[in-house]
């Protein structure tokens, strides 16, 4: 996602904060469209966003097509997240609190069952026996160094770890350098305005109490502490995370 007039440039990753730092990113591409268009920036979802094929973009090259405003050279942005709790995030957003036709590949509430059903997906990918193109299960459970194209462009990134119990921190951390950017004080604080209001978005799992039951569950199982580090080994080596412990 692009905001030229900033010379800021983000790569989403699902559920790291992906909802609200896309809406964020649409009112810094146009906010006088955003705000007309908009009535609450937790209310602008990924179905409905309001940015939808405007400054979204699949591939790191746009880079080379689109110039920032005003002699600005692009900066671009990234966060990550814990991979234990990224999982489990995504597993009940998509598959316990979604209801949609064989999700989560048939797997139901089985988690392990689901890690081996992403891994094989991936196997697939990474031997060239499986087009690249991403399905839903795919897109939410994937090792998040296999996005954003971080195999050519990691030291290009300016990484932020995000977790839901320091939203806040982090909210602060990024708007202060969005300010170096040239991004008005009083739009950074709209911002702070919106996010902080206590109104969640629409995938929000942190509160849900199905997520400390989930937690302790992986943690109290050899065989999907194991499946989540083969499947997520290189995320906790690359954004330094500790592995899980047995």
């Amino acid at each position: 996602m692009l905001a030229p007039k900033y010379g800021i440039s983000a790569c989403v990753i699902y559920k790291n904060f992906s909802t609200v730092f896309t809406s964020i990113l649409c009112f810094l591409y146009n906010m006088i469209d955003y705000r007309k268009h908009v009535e609450h920036m937790m209310d602008d979802y990924y179905e409905v966003r309001h940015c939808q094929r405007f400054n979204e973009y699949r591939y790191y090259s746009i880079h080379d097509k689109i110039q920032p405003k005003g002699g600005k050279k692009w900066t671009h942005y990234m966060l990550i997240r814990e991979p234990m709790e990224r999982f489990v995030s995504g597993f009940i957003n998509k598959c316990i609190n979604e209801k949609r036709k064989t999700m989560c590949y048939g797997c139901g509430d089985d988690m392990l069952c689901l890690m081996k059903a992403v891994y094989q997906k991936l196997q697939l990918v990474s031997n060239g026996k499986k087009n690249p193109a991403r399905d839903v299960e795919e897109s939410h459970f994937m090792p998040q160094s296999w996005s954003c194209q971080l195999k050519e462009n990691f030291n290009d990134y300016r990484i932020f770890k995000f977790s839901p119990s320091r939203t806040k921190e982090m909210l602060y951390e990024i708007l202060d350098e969005f300010e170096g950017h040239g991004v008005p004080r009083n739009e950074t604080d709209w911002i702070k305005d919106q996010v902080l209001s206590g109104k969640k978005t629409f995938h929000a799992t942190y509160e849900n109490p199905k997520r400390k039951e989930l937690v302790d569950k992986i943690n109290n199982s050899k065989d999907l502490k194991e499946w989540l580090i083969q499947l997520y080994f290189y995320d906790y080596i690359l954004f330094q995370y500790p592995l899980p412990t047995f």
